[in-house]
């Protein structure tokens, strides 16, 4: 097997065992990861990344609509080489599977400006211009020469229209107006409006079939007072949609888009009595309609959206959405699932969001006047001093990730149930292969299939804990066969006590464990003796200057650097919380973590419950059987270690202080009272 070496300069070097494999591997490329390519390089003593970079990448590119007339391989071979060189097809292109797209490998120079459009001209001489699509686009900075990023630019404020409540009389509706202004305030009474009428929530349950969901549902709508609820991904046919909307009861009217979409993608439900719902416009990606009060009176205007996988199809989306917009004159709210991220943060973990991912729906949002409105699960108000509410809100959240888990788990347990369902949309389009609608059908699994078995392979990696580069590519059995040998070596199912019996049941190992941690300790002593103040004055001592370092107050700074310091995969503590959670969520929980560490050396006081930990005993040998053979671990909450990193870290800043304990006869001193 080859051997594998990292780079500091960002590239990895390969070892095979023969040329033979080396120069195999080279000529079957180009390779792809996620539909970006990974570059192969032959090594010599003189490579440097800088100067060997490439700078021209090969890249799927997609011309959508293209006339059938334009797709022979001469044909295609002369549009790709007006953006690059053409080095192969897809099988779907070669072979003419699917005719609304064609997709081309090109290798193309990405220091230039990529074209989105090309000139050909059909067999009667007419010349129309051909859309260009990347599925990837690399970034290149202009400024700096050099491909993966590109320098920001301060660019100007947009503009956007919101909408303000004018002054009026109580009883009357409150028309509202656009303003050129964005005002959180504005859209913060807008909202408070639009709330004294009706609850609403938008749920991408994928997937309604089982009644364990129904049951689901209805609790949640009945827990969180909903009464009206957009359920996004149904996955139910039309002729079963009656039997399982009986299930939820008879209060609720119902509103969905099977005229558009076989699996009716999205239902609407209202509670009978509290509203009025009017269609205007439905297709299979939104449902766009009226809700009005029992006398009839408008309250506002909402679209729900379920938007395609597909790039081409979101665009479409986005265009209607836009048309839609330049008939609003009233509040308007637009929920769902948009199958798209807006900012590069929006997305944690898996590939970076590049800017092609994001530019489309930015456009619509800018063109409708529509903004994101902001999160408020985090900021529910909370009573108590800084960590006191930093640790309720952690429990608040918690919960909400148990729900999270579990549709993830879901989803995970239905990829044999995807496999089936893809197979059997093969086969039918092995026998119609120019149909869209079926098309379609194997793309929407497929992706479906792909997304729930990198989930699983996240899953299994969390819980292996092993080297992924290695193993990687679905291996699930092998992650399997680790996390079960992991628990092998990790349990403890028996223990012998000082007298050399055999523990086995749970409760004596317990009192075994407390038993030895206790004479281990000790008791608690009677009587203490106290340190010699006058001979400690006598040796080393800071000054008063440095001292004053010790002391001052933490700034955000040193939170944020402890916090980083902290691995991503280190152990929780009891609150379940990584250090990863923190840094992925910064821009949520950070000014709450900085009051809680700043009330902490400031008032010197720390919620119990954060100073808690978990010890785990690791064994020091293999097949190890006394507790003298094992190692305590203590695994502690986050907020516990930025305290003790910013500790530290201060000791280490401090020369003095690293001087006196260097110092031969320097030694340990202990307070009268506790640290923590």
């Amino acid at each position: 097997m080859p051997e594998i070496f990292y780079n500091n300069e960002g590239y990895f070097l390969i070892r095979f065992e023969s040329k033979e494999d080396k120069n195999t591997v080279l000529v079957r490329g180009p390779y792809m990861i996620y539909r970006k390519p990974m570059f192969l390089h032959e090594w010599t003593p003189e490579f440097k990344l800088e100067e060997d970079m490439l700078r021209v990448l090969p890249i799927w590119v997609i011309f959508p609509n293209l006339p059938l007339a334009f797709w022979g391989e001469t044909s295609l071979g002369k549009i790709a080489s007006a953006i690059g060189k053409p080095l192969m097809t897809d099988e779907c292109t070669a072979k003419k599977l699917r005719v609304s797209y064609a997709r081309v490998l090109i290798e193309v120079d990405v220091t230039k400006v990529l074209k989105k459009s090309v000139a050909i001209r059909d067999p009667k001489g007419i010349k129309t211009n051909q859309d260009v699509e990347y599925e990837w686009e690399p970034a290149y900075c202009k400024k700096c020469d050099k491909v993966g990023h590109i320098c920001k630019e301060k660019e100007p404020p947009i503009q956007q229209k919101v909408w303000i409540v004018k002054p009026t009389k109580q009883d009357e509706p409150i028309p509202l107006q656009p303003e050129t202004k964005t005002s959180p305030e504005t859209w913060q009474t807008v909202f408070k409006y639009l709330r004294q009428y009706h609850s609403m929530l938008a749920w991408n349950i994928m997937g309604l079939n089982k009644r364990a969901r129904h049951v689901e549902i209805g609790a949640h709508l009945k827990r969180l007072q909903i009464n009206c609820a957009a359920l996004l991904e149904t996955r139910v046919k039309k002729n079963k949609a009656d039997e399982i909307r009986k299930r939820f009861g008879n209060k609720w009217n119902w509103l969905d888009n099977y005229s558009d979409h076989s699996n009716g993608r999205i239902w609407i439900m209202w509670e009978e009595g509290t509203m009025q719902i009017i269609p205007i416009q439905k297709t299979d990606q939104y449902i766009h309609f009226d809700v009005l009060d029992m006398q009839g009176s408008r309250v506002h205007i909402l679209t729900v959206i379920y938007a395609q996988n597909q790039l081409m199809q979101r665009r479409k989306l986005w265009d209607d959405i836009k048309q839609v917009a330049g008939n609003i004159h009233d509040p308007w709210l637009v929920v769902g699932d948009y199958n798209n991220v807006l900012h590069p943060n929006d997305r944690i973990g898996g590939h970076p969001v590049q800017a092609s991912e994001v530019k489309d729906l930015k456009h619509m949002m800018e063109v409708a006047g529509l903004f994101e409105h902001g999160t408020t699960g985090w900021n529910i108000q909370e009573y108590g001093w800084p960590m006191h509410i930093l640790w309720k809100k952690l429990k608040n959240v918690q919960s909400n990730m148990r729900e999270m888990n579990k549709q993830v788990m879901d989803q995970v347990n239905d990829i044999k149930e995807l496999r089936l369902r893809l197979e059997q949309a093969q086969e039918k389009l092995s026998t119609d292969r120019f149909n869209e609608g079926k098309i379609e059908e194997v793309q929407e699994l497929t992706n479906k299939l792909l997304k729930a078995t990198e989930t699983e392979e996240q899953i299994l990696h969390q819980k292996a804990k092993i080297n992924w580069m290695r193993y990687g590519d679905g291996n699930t059995a092998y992650f399997h066969a680790t996390i079960r040998g992991k628990n092998k070596q990790t349990g403890l199912y028996h223990l012998e006590d000082a007298q050399g019996r055999k523990l086995t049941e749970h409760s004596d190992i317990e009192n075994e464990v407390i038993r030895f941690y206790d004479n281990l300790i000790g008791k608690t002593a009677p009587k203490m003796r106290h340190v010699d103040i006058t001979v400690l004055r006598q040796g080393a001592q800071l000054e008063d200057p440095d001292r004053a370092m010790l002391i001052q107050p933490v700034t955000d700074k040193e939170i944020w650097e402890a916090l980083s310091g902290i691995g991503d995969t280190k152990a929780p503590g009891i609150d379940g919380f990584s250090a990863r959670f923190f840094k992925g969520a910064w821009t949520v929980v950070g000014e709450d973590v900085k009051k809680a560490v700043q009330d902490f050396f400031k008032h010197e006081r720390l919620y119990p419950a954060v100073n808690c930990a978990l010890v785990t005993l690791i064994p020091k040998k293999k097949d190890a059987k006394t507790m003298k053979e094992m190692r305590p671990i203590a695994c502690c909450t986050t907020i516990y270690k930025i305290i003790s990193k910013i500790l530290t870290a201060r000791m280490r800043k401090e020369k003095s202080f690293m001087t006196i304990l260097s110092l031969p006869k320097s030694c340990c001193v202990v307070l009268e009272q506790d640290l923590f």
